[in-house]
């Protein structure tokens, strides 16, 4: 017996369309969120992670969802912390490569990089716009509520007369 899914059901199931419209109104929430922080001068959102050898952080940024990741050699334990915290770099993304399109963000840095006062270690960082994950999640459940169905009984039917 096989177990196969199409592209097509998975997208009009009931578990694709809860994934999109938490999707959805987590990237509202994070783009409201942002613009009350500038007025009201709040923290910034972020979930930051440190384990030994290895850190990351996901924060909401002014117009993106950014998840930066970095090599730790300094930590010994792992912490898990609510909130953009100083001990991980806030990067600028001018060492190593940089790409940025329609406020998608992409950035690598391979190797450490010595500034003379300062010292970048190697690091990953994507950046996903508000406005993409919106239309993105907004698309997919109008797929999923408006594409047609097709009943299992109804194809590859032959009627005889």
């Amino acid at each position: 017996m096989h177990l196969r899914l199409s592209t097509d059901k998975f997208l009009q199931s009931r578990f694709a369309i809860v994934i999109s419209v938490v999707v959805l109104i987590a990237s509202i929430g994070l783009l409201a969120y942002e613009d009350a922080r500038q007025i009201n001068g709040w923290h910034p959102f972020g979930i930051s992670l440190r384990l030994p050898g290895f850190q990351m952080q996901a924060r909401a940024g002014r117009y993106a969802f950014s998840v930066y990741c970095q090599r730790n050699t300094s930590v010994k334990s792992a912490d898990l912390a609510f909130g953009r915290n100083a001990y991980l770099f806030n990067p600028t993304y001018h060492h190593g490569v940089h790409f940025e399109a329609l406020s998608f963000g992409f950035a690598c840095l391979l190797t450490t990089y010595n500034g003379g006062d300062y010292v970048v270690t190697p690091h990953i960082a994507i950046g996903i716009p508000f406005w993409f994950t919106a239309t993105a999640s907004g698309l997919l459940i109008l797929y999923a509520l408006l594409a047609p169905t097709s009943s299992p009984q109804s194809k590859g039917r032959i009627i005889k007369n």
